[in-house]
């Protein structure tokens, strides 16, 4: 963690890439429990939909950094 908050920390491909994974997934997860939640008739709106889509995308885009490895991001 100190390495984190150094003067010379820089992200990587590799951690770019996880971040975008795990906040994808979290994100996802948070709008279907926002859905079950409300229990509305309606199911997944346009605007969730929109979002779920970016995220997933994200997810994607994450996955294909990882095996980048320690480069620069």
């Amino acid at each position: 963690m100190r390495r984190l908050f150094s003067l010379e920390f820089t992200f990587s491909k590799r951690l770019l890439g996880l971040t975008l994974v795990v906040v994808g997934l979290l994100g996802n997860a948070a709008l279907v429990a926002l859905d079950v939640i409300r229990q509305s008739d309606q199911g997944i709106g346009p605007a969730q939909r929109a979002g779920m889509i970016a995220l997933s995308v994200g997810v994607v885009l994450g996955l294909t950094l990882i095996p980048l490895g320690r480069a620069k991001a």
